[in-house]
């Protein structure tokens, strides 16, 4: 596996010999405080406008130094860009001062590009209903539209924005910083609880993010899960929402305990200092998750099976069949059952005698039918039909199913095996996955295809790593979960403002 090199915060205090105003005096005078009152303003102004703060050590000496260090440290987790301080020296004159800015501002998320762009991925992650639903899907659209740029680590200055949110959600190119930067914007959009986290990985500066789930702070580091040289698609989940005793089993990062929990008080508005400014988070939990934990409470252990409910439920469930190629039953739930009833009452779904034969397998060809119906395909077969038959290249497709395929091939919805083969085998997982992703206009690839339905909820990461080979049960759920996120994207393009 090609090794990330994690870049650097910047976050180094330049010096700075001006006679700025004075913005905001800190009550506190220590590290903590001036994080504190930087964050304050920020939650303020938006970070508008030179914050000017005091230190308690006089003139430019390693502790003055040190001091805004650790302020920047602190507070730059909590914003999703960086900071830099000046300083200017008063000999012999206690405090010293020091002026925050914005680092990059022209690149950050004050950015009209990047603050457009991110409504646009936080809307598409709004569809979900849970949290851990919307953060899963900011990795996986970060891991798919961003690629992590080396040779920025090497010479910062010639790639700058890759720092940035700007770097990460416009041009596509960026290291952890951007990375990090992007999921604290996004999460702030989204109203979930997310700061950085600074320290190393393999040795070396990096950044990454900690997330608030299910009442606990998980860890999270989309860098480290966006794919290079020998990863695999897999590899995306590897550090998503770890709790702590996984993420230092890792062995791969390590960073200051003490500064961290910090950060978090900072956030959710503990530390002394405190102005009389909304936090937004102030009722948080300060815990951190441990092994044992889930981020989600549908991931959480089911409750013990001697509850009354849960016996019923499963006295309700049809008998098991057998997965064809396996001695595993295969058990359809009641959920799927509906399903099938509904996909019935729409047109796009049948049985036959046998009923809706959920844990039987579908061909490529009724796969087809099935994708047609979705496309309101039955209109245009009855005005157009002899021409779909015609158009049909597929030399392998039965009569009866010809104008259907047809249908797909001529509207782009649909590839055949080979130029003269459509394919009558069993349908894949992932075959059917790339016919919903085209359904939705979502971008894809052949190869991660599977991934990708599962950021969407169109797959459950169980389905996706089970068995290949699609059930009909699965083609049920793959289409009403489509079929819910198709709705979804009307209301919110009949909410758009017209231009």
């Amino acid at each position: 596996m090609k090794l990330k090199k994690p870049a650097a915060i910047l976050c180094t205090a330049a010096l700075l010999f001006s006679t700025a105003s004075p913005a905001l005096a800190n009550i506190k005078t220590d590290e903590i405080g001036a994080a504190t009152t930087i964050y304050q303003e920020y939650l303020s102004n938006g970070a508008l406008g030179e914050i000017r703060l005091n230190t308690n050590v006089a003139g430019r000496n390693p502790e003055a130094e040190k001091y805004i260090g650790t302020a920047l440290d602190l507070s730059t987790r909590l914003v999703p860009f960086s900071l830099d301080a000046g300083m200017t020296y008063y000999a012999n004159v206690n405090p010293t001062t020091f002026f925050v800015t914005f680092h990059g501002r022209d690149y950050n998320d004050l950015n009209q590009y990047v603050q457009a762009k991110a409504k646009e991925i936080a809307a598409h992650a709004a569809i979900y209903n849970t949290d851990y639903e919307k953060v899963r899907y900011i990795n996986n659209y970060l891991v798919d539209h961003c690629e992590y740029v080396p040779e920025a680590v090497e010479n910062p200055d010639d790639y700058t924005r890759a720092f940035t949110t700007f770097g990460c959600l416009i041009e596509g190119k960026a290291v952890c910083e951007g990375y990090a930067n992007s999921v604290q914007l996004l999460c702030e959009m989204l109203n979930i609880p997310c700061m950085k986290v600074t320290g190393t990985a393999y040795g070396g500066d990096h950044i990454w993010n900690a997330v608030y789930l299910n009442n606990k702070w998980w860890m999270l580091d989309v860098t480290f899960n966006d794919p290079m040289g020998n990863q695999s698609s897999s590899d995306r989940w590897s550090y998503f929402l770890l709790d702590m005793d996984t993420f230092r089993q890792k062995g791969t990062h390590e960073y200051d305990q003490y500064a961290f929990e910090m950060s978090k008080e900072i956030y959710t508005g503990h530390t002394e200092g405190q102005r009389n400014v909304t936090v937004p988070f102030d009722t948080l939990s300060l815990r951190n998750a441990y092994s044992g934990d889930a981020p989600d409470a549908s991931l959480a252990a089911k409750p013990n099976s001697s509850q009354p409910e849960e016996e019923t439920e499963q006295k309700k469930q049809p008998p098991a069949k057998e997965q064809p190629g396996t001695d595993a039953p295969v058990v359809i739930s009641q959920v799927t059952e509906a399903r099938a009833s509904d996909l019935k009452d729409l047109g796009l779904f049948a049985g036959d005698e046998g009923g809706f034969r959920l844990a039987d397998t579908m061909t490529r060809v009724e796969m087809g039918v099935m994708v047609m119906r979705m496309h309101d395909g039955i209109t245009a077969l009855r005005e157009n039909g002899d021409y779909y038959a015609q158009v049909c290249p597929f030399t392998d497709v039965p009569q009866w199913a010809k104008s259907s395929i047809g249908f797909l091939y001529d509207n782009n919805l649909a590839a055949g095996q080979s130029a003269a083969a459509f394919g009558t085998g069993e349908v894949t997982k992932r075959d059917y996955a790339v016919m919903m992703l085209r359904v939705l206009g979502i971008e894809h690839s052949y190869e991660d295809a599977l991934a990708i339905a599962v950021t969407h909820g169109i797959l459950t990461e169980e389905q996706a790593s089970g068995s290949a080979t699609a059930l009909r049960a699965d083609i049920v759920d793959m289409t009403f979960v489509t079929l819910q996120l198709l709705e979804e994207q009307q209301k919110m393009s009949n909410k758009q403002p017209a231009a």
